[in-house]
């Protein structure tokens, strides 16, 4: 992004509300500077009288309007001689301005030894140079300040640099005719040469993360330190990477966290070959996943981890971006980036992200079926996954075939001996595969369904007390489409008492995700028994537990609204 652009976002974010005049004032030469003057007056309706003479009267004459109104703002864009604007109404009290400047901003970003240079007509030629080469980016012209005072060259040096060894740096030949100012990847990639070996492998794990927000805990966690030694081995080390980092403006750190620009994670993995590519992706995947919530073995709600899984996702989604750029070109597999893929799903699924969830379900699928190693069980729960998020879609035919290649896959798992024949999780097949039934009009199907899946969990209520309420929450819901009122009653008031069990499978947080389903499910209850006002009441009792369960934009909210 240039100076102009810059300006142009400011105006439209902070400029919109008092609509004053906007005035786009060339000013890097005092004869640019004139002739807009002249033509700001004629767009204003001034008449600057004789043609030959106006430019000697548009000075004054645009100065002296600039002083008399105040609805105005002046961009005065690439700005070398500040000295020359007084002349042009820099020093007027009312009314807007912001200028941009290429040199001085370089002069103004380095340190106070720097400053009398700024006098020295050679060392301003070579300054002009270096931002003629820049594009005038303000960005560029910031690395290129960090990149002379880490390496400590001078501004003859710092352009030989950029201008001999910019193949090298870029790692690419440039056209014979190319006249264009200096990418900005290449600045990134001079910087990213120039730092120390820990530094940079930190760099090269966090290209693969969210760039906005990668907090400092995930960097430092005991777990993490000891998978792989392309990360800060302790806080001492770390803290030397984090100066090195900062000092070539390749990252940004706001209290506990660090913030990193896309292009540079795009320079860095540019200037990765294979090996490094993989190692730092390793590193990333597995930072990740040893610190990600994961879902229980019994399949419960993550409702009590969803605040956690809100600050991890978003590096999840990043590196299931990464992974299908980076499975063509390095053919990479990771048994641990489809199991994050799958907590990360589940947990999008249960916070009503339904469109990313079933994406990242996918990316997950298609990496758990590419590898060698046994991930029957991580294809299922992947695929239960999909279908509750097409049953939410109300993809009903999908889901149910979805679900029912989870229950049968889950089945022939029991066969092989990978899963006990009464595991939760057969349950929840059974429970899952009947919700999808009552959505087919399938009312019989279903009700078989939940009541066998309340049978697979009678032997063990305590150890899944959450999915086994549930289960009669499901098949009340299937007895209700029935027209079978008495006995959705019944078995949704099984569910209340056992949700009012406390255990480790029945967190508080639990407690009142199910508490939500059961006072909705009540009132559709007495609503079909005629009884409005109690439908009603439950209803919005109902609405209250989803808004502190959920939040306002959770479709369960929007359901109970």
């Amino acid at each position: 992004m240039g100076k102009s652009s810059i300006a142009l976002k400011f105006i439209y974010d902070h400029f919109d509300v008092d609509n004053p005049l906007i005035f786009w004032f060339s000013a890097d030469t005092r004869q640019k500077a004139t002739v807009t003057a002249a033509r700001m007056c004629k767009e204003l309706g001034i008449n600057l009288g004789d043609p030959a003479n106006e430019l000697t009267k548009a000075t004054f004459t645009w100065r002296t309007w600039l002083e008399q109104n105040d609805a105005w703002l002046v961009v005065y864009d690439n700005v070398e001689d500040e000295a020359l604007l007084r002349d042009f109404g820099l020093e007027v009290d009312v009314g807007a301005m912001s200028l941009s400047e290429s040199r001085h901003l370089l002069f103004k970003l380095l340190p106070s030894k720097y400053a009398g240079l700024s006098t020295d007509p050679e060392q301003v030629s070579v300054v002009d140079q270096l931002c003629e080469l820049l594009g005038g980016l303000p960005l560029a012209i910031v690395l290129v300040a960090a990149l002379i005072q880490q390496t400590m060259r001078t501004f003859d040096e710092t352009l030989k640099l950029l201008t001999d060894r910019r193949e090298l740096l870029m790692r690419w030949p440039l056209p014979d005719n190319a006249e264009e100012s200096l990418p900005l990847a290449m600045l990134w990639e001079a910087n990213i040469a120039s730092l120390p070996n820990a530094a940079r492998s930190m760099l090269q794990v966090m290209a693969f993360l969210d760039p906005d927000n990668i907090q400092e805990e995930v960097l430092l966690d005991e777990k993490v330190l000891k998978l792989h030694d392309v990360l800060p081995a302790d806080r001492e080390t770390y803290l030397h990477c984090l100066r090195d980092l900062s000092g070539y403006s390749l990252i940004r750190r706001d209290r506990s966290t660090l913030s990193v620009h896309r292009l540079v994670q795009e320079a860095t993995i540019l200037c990765m070959d294979q090996k490094d590519l993989r190692n730092a992706f390793d590193a990333a995947v597995d930072l990740i996943w040893s610190i990600f919530p994961k879902q229980s073995q019994n399949g419960l709600l993550m409702s009590s981890v969803l605040h956690l899984t809100q600050s991890y996702l978003p590096h999840v989604e990043a590196l299931g971006k990464r992974y299908h750029e980076l499975a063509s070109s390095v053919g990479y597999k990771s048994l641990h980036l489809a199991e994050l893929a799958y907590y990360g799903s589940w947990s999008m699924y249960e916070r009503g992200m339904f469109g990313p969830s079933v994406k990242l379900a996918r990316t997950g699928l298609d990496i758990a079926m590419a590898l060698p190693c046994e991930t029957r069980l991580l294809t299922v729960d992947l695929w239960t996954v999909i279908g509750g998020v097409q049953l939410e879609g109300i993809e009903l035919e999908e889901s149910y075939q979805s679900l029912k290649l989870a229950l049968d896959l889950r089945l022939d798992a029991v066969q092989a001996g990978l899963m006990v024949e009464k595991h939760s999780q057969i349950a929840n097949s059974y429970m899952g595969l009947g919700t999808a039934a009552v959505g087919l009009g399938r009312v019989q199907e279903a009700l078989e369904l939940g009541e066998k899946s309340i049978s697979q969990r009678a032997g063990r209520p305590n150890e899944q007390i959450q999915m086994f309420a549930m289960s009669y929450h499901n098949v009340a819901l299937a007895a209700l489409h029935d027209g079978q009122l008495d006995k959705a009653d019944a078995f949704i008031k099984k569910s209340i008492e056992l949700t009012s069990v406390t255990s480790q499978s029945m967190t508080p947080e639990q407690k009142l995700a199910m508490d939500a389903r059961n006072i909705y499910r009540q009132g559709n209850i007495f609503w079909a028994r005629g009884m409005k006002a109690e439908a009603r009441a439950h209803h919005r009792r109902a609405l209250e537990v989803q808004i502190r369960t959920f939040d306002e934009v959770h479709p369960y909210t929007a359901c109970a609204y």
